[in-house]
């Protein structure tokens, strides 16, 4: 009953002649239980070689970028990845599992004369070319093939000097990531401890990071 606007709420209790009927619970029966057996990611004579050497080995998350939200604070960097054709690879976002990786790798043999990557996971062969990859995550397969110190005399020896004035900031000289211009600094905080190993030397510009920095800001594909 309600008086004036307000409501109450009025607990009448039931005779205890009265009794609530209770709801029928369904019975199961026969309830089949699959038997079937897992599949190990891998066959247990490589086990101890798995704990020794790929265990511990730490898996990074992938960095996503967000050219929204780099356009409003005036950074173009899709205009650099859309001409390398980056821009669709660097917006993965995907769960991954870190124990599958490291026995994916653990497995893997590769073999160079054919662009060839090979590994068995759960029994399944997993075989990958460049064509592959290119497909997978939807990015070019062609452009410049190097990697290492040596990539600037591999491409025609480039002026290391002259790329340096393009993309570090007036006044400064020495190659650190803190020193670099708006847009090369993108690809160097995007493979620190993720794409390209760094050796340790976080704030350094490596010759790889460099390479990747140089293709980025040139506009020139890199395979």
């Amino acid at each position: 009953m309600k008086e004036k606007g307000i409501q109450k709420v009025v607990s009448i209790s039931k005779d205890s002649s009265q009794k609530e009927s209770s709801p029928k619970i369904p019975i199961t029966r026969n309830v089949s239980v699959s038997k079937t057996k897992t599949i190990p990611l891998f066959d247990d004579e490589f086990e101890k070689d798995f704990k020794l050497k790929w265990s511990t080995c730490p898996i990074v998350v992938g960095r996503y970028v967000d050219f929204h939200a780099l356009q409003q604070d005036e950074v173009p960097l899709k205009e650099y990845t859309d001409k390398l054709g980056w821009s669709s690879f660097l917006q993965i976002r995907e769960r991954h599992y870190p124990k599958v990786i490291q026995a994916f790798y653990s497995q893997a043999k590769t073999f160079p004369d054919k662009s060839l990557f090979v590994s068995t996971i759960k029994g399944v062969k997993i075989s990958l070319t460049l064509n592959d990859i290119s497909e997978i995550f939807n990015i070019p397969n062609t452009g410049s093939c190097i990697y290492g110190d040596s990539w600037i005399t591999d491409l025609n020896n480039l002026n290391l000097d002259s790329i340096c004035q393009k993309i570090l900031k007036p006044t400064t000289t020495e190659l650190l990531s803190s020193n670099l211009q708006k847009i090369p600094k993108m690809p160097s905080l995007l493979s620190q401890h993720s794409r390209v190993p760094r050796k340790g030397k976080r704030g350094v510009v490596t010759k790889n990071n460099l390479m990747i920095i140089y293709h980025l800001f040139f506009k020139k594909r890199l395979l």
